[in-house]
């Protein structure tokens, strides 16, 4: 008994002694929840901050001859706290002498809306992009929304979900490949987007071309599925290009309106990287690539139409062949149903060869109804002379052919 007390006792001290340690403050473990990540970027290097330390990089960012560093901070909109997370961190920032976003901005990011937008207030690109969901298993046939706020020297982006680009931006930020301003980032954001559905494109151009060889060998009947499918996804890629279109050029006109000038593209005459964003060369690629989607669609419903017509002509000439068997089977129909009638003085009907007889006149009757048919010019008759020619002309190339086999000189001694 005094053994098991013992052992007891040994196994349970270190519980107590656990128990008995204070524990961590609250907010030791995470101390800014509902950040993400946080990158400090400079034209020199790309720094992942970690949690403890983007206080004070916020603060230090504004010091110093160093004007083109900028700092990433990425947040996660489903956790409650982001709010207060993001103030706090923007406090920081103003502190530390960065130029920070409005109170109006700030609300809208951490407010979320549905259809996406852009807008350009105080200088800074606001608003809400549409992106796509991924998971463990890759990415999905699901979008959901992207919150971005591009200023000066400070980019904010939220989700609700993990996000294919945000990732694929993120892998970009750790090869230091993002960009030496925001807004050289927001523009690589923008090009992912655009460079999908310029992907997706190629993708169904190159289908509608598979598909179009088959029409021009007359068996484009059974792509019809295909077809509408690839037309589906063109149709969907159209309606975003145009929202790209609207979004981008609204924004673009908000930042002449604010900034006063007619261009803000980087090809400009004495363009500033602190113009902001490149809307100018966006809006090209945007129309670059619409205009495609546009040709594709054309194609695509030319191709719908052929199918269409090569549908009409074989279901007409099924519908042909069944007419002129439905006319060959009138006539013997008429003959079978008049001596299987069940009355007197039919004929045939004590003569031994009275079948043969009454199978020779149905013969008869459709042999006329053919006769009347290719008369009139209803059907078409062979040309029986030129199957002859063709025929002739086959024999007379393989005499010809023999007699030049046999009269060849032999190459060999």
């Amino acid at each position: 008994m005094d053994v098991d007390r013992a052992s007891c006792a040994a196994e349970c001290e270190p519980a107590a002694v656990a128990a008995s340690r204070p524990a961590p403050p609250i907010g030791a473990l995470d101390p800014l929840p509902g950040l993400v990540w946080a990158f400090a970027i400079d034209a020199a290097a790309c720094e992942a901050v970690g949690q403890q330390d983007v206080e004070r990089v916020l603060r230090s960012a504004g010091a110093g001859d160093d004007r083109s560093r900028w700092i990433w901070l990425h947040f996660d909109l489903a956790d409650r706290r982001t709010g207060d997370t993001v103030i706090r961190l923007i406090g920081q920032a103003r502190r530390g002498g960065l130029p920070v976003p409005p109170t109006s901005v700030v609300h809208a990011f951490l407010h979320l809306r549905n259809p996406p937008q852009l807008h350009v207030d105080g200088g800074n690109v606001h608003g809400t992009l549409a992106d796509q969901v991924i998971d463990i298993d890759g990415a999905k046939d699901v979008s959901a929304t992207l919150q971005v706020v591009v200023g000066a020297r400070l980019l904010i982006t939220g989700r609700r979900m993990h996000l294919l680009r945000a990732e694929a931006m993120r892998n970009l930020a750790r090869d230091h490949r993002l960009g030496d301003r925001p807004a050289r980032a927001f523009e690589t954001l923008a090009r992912m987007s655009i460079d999908e559905h310029s992907a997706a494109l190629q993708d169904a151009a190159r289908g509608i071309d598979e598909i179009e060889d088959r029409v021009l060998d007359d068996g484009g009947a059974g792509e019809r599925g295909r077809l509408g499918r690839l037309r589906h996804s063109l149709v969907r890629t159209s309606r975003d290009l145009a929202l790209l279109v609207r979004l981008h050029d609204r924004a673009h006109r908000e930042m002449q309106r604010e900034t006063g000038m007619a261009d803000v593209s980087a090809d400009a005459p004495g363009h500033a990287a602190d113009r902001g964003v490149d809307f100018v060369s966006l809006l090209e690629h945007l129309h670059q690539v619409d205009g495609h989607c546009i040709a594709l669609l054309d194609r695509a419903r030319s191709l719908q139409e052929e199918i269409s017509n090569q549908l009409t002509v074989q279901t007409n000439r099924q519908l042909y062949v069944l007419s002129i068997l439905t006319a060959m089977l009138v006539p013997p129909t008429i003959v079978t149903g008049l001596l299987g009638m069940n009355t007197g003085g039919l004929p045939l009907t004590q003569d031994a060869t009275g079948f043969w007889q009454a199978l020779g006149w149905c013969l008869l009757a459709s042999v006329a109804v053919l006769s009347v048919l290719a008369a009139t010019g209803v059907i078409d008759t062979p040309d029986w002379r030129r199957w002859r020619l063709r025929r002739g002309g086959r024999g007379r190339v393989a005499r010809s052919s023999r007699i030049g086999h046999l009269g060849a000189p032999s190459s060999e001694v």
